[in-house]
């Protein structure tokens, strides 16, 4: 038996006597698109239609042939489906909505738009919410690296919901038949909710190569940084999600060790980028973690000796440097002394 037959089966037992979920068209089949098609499928969720830009490539072909699906090219698409999820880049989304509400003027229209950026809220659809369409986004918080049918689970995945109470409901119940969890995000905060995710993902992919690079240039091998790495940081992360950051946080900085953190400046100052990475986050960690001696290491921090100097220029003598300050704010009170 293919596959598709035994997805087409499971369809109709899970269906069991009551009706099937609403027809969903996806409109975009990039990284998430593909993933969502191949998951709602297997929730047992009818795939009406999958639109694409252009001319669909092969892939898209098999993907539509797979989920029992029209493919449809946007000039072309029926888009007749109960909901309509756009997976799109997030710049043309308010350009998508206006097109669609072109085209639902008049004539049948879905009960349900939705969109699936992170950092835009619902009203970026508003041109087809005053048709009556009920508008909200579902975003889904988890990176997809590439498009591939290994991809396609979104089991446990979690998706920040917010919109119209209909465009919810319907949101929450699609993540919940794929085996996801929704949660309610503010639609004005959503710039600070997808910052969140940037944090725990692309910027934690920038610091994990940061101290990749900092391993490299210490003359350790890579494929050794990256065992180090994985160790450390992955136990680090299982402590700060069983215990919290503050009872997972160790190193110089909560022993108030001034000396090692010199020493750490110290070895960064030919490369300003690790340097001022470093400062940013053992700035935070003074301020907000438990540590020792938090003036000697704010004042540690914020010294500039270590910057790299100007080409051609000689490092500043800190003696001098004192000099030539003292000289300048006495001249400075010369001259506001004679008015």
């Amino acid at each position: 038996m293919r596959p598709t037959d035994s997805r087409a089966m499971a369809r109709k037992a899970s269906a069991g006597g009551r009706s099937l979920s609403r027809s969903v068209a996806i409109v975009g089949l990039g990284k998430f698109g593909t993933a969502l098609a191949l998951a709602l499928d297997a929730a047992g969720v009818p795939v009406a239609e999958l639109v694409v830009r252009g001319v669909a490539d092969a892939s898209q072909k098999k993907l539509a042939l797979v989920v029992g699906a029209r493919i449809s090219s946007w000039r072309d698409a029926g888009l007749d489906a109960d909901l309509v999820w756009l997976c799109v880049a997030d710049g043309e989304i308010g350009s998508l909505a206006a097109e669609l509400a072109a085209r639902w003027k008049s004539g049948k229209r879905p009960q349900v738009l939705l969109h699936s950026s992170g950092v835009l809220g619902s009203g970026v659809l508003a041109p087809v919410k005053k048709l009556g369409t009920a508008a909200g986004s579902a975003h889904p918080f988890r990176s997809f690296p590439q498009r591939a049918v290994a991809t396609a689970s979104l089991r446990g995945v979690l998706f920040g919901v917010e919109g119209d109470a209909a465009a919810v409901r319907a949101a929450r119940s699609l993540v919940l038949k794929m085996g996801g969890e929704a949660f309610s995000v503010n639609a004005r905060s959503k710039a600070l909710y997808h910052a969140t995710g940037s944090f725990a993902s692309g910027l934690m992919v920038a610091l994990l190569a940061a101290a990749a690079e900092a391993g490299g240039r210490a003359g350790i091998a890579p494929k050794t940084v990256a065992k180090l790495l994985r160790s450390l940081a992955g136990g680090t992360f299982q402590n700060w999600y069983r215990n919290g950051a503050a009872a997972s946080f160790g190193g110089p900085i909560v022993r108030g060790d001034v000396e090692t953190i010199r020493l750490h400046l110290a070895s960064l100052q030919g490369t300003p980028e690790l340097a001022a990475i470093y400062r940013a986050l053992s700035g935070y960690a003074v301020e907000h973690l438990p540590g020792e001696k938090k003036s000697q290491l704010r004042a540690e921090l914020q010294e500039t000796r270590f910057a790299r100097t100007v080409p051609g220029r000689k490092p500043a003598d800190r003696g001098q440097s004192k000099k030539k300050h003292a000289g300048a704010r006495a001249v400075s009170q010369s001259k506001r002394g004679r008015g």
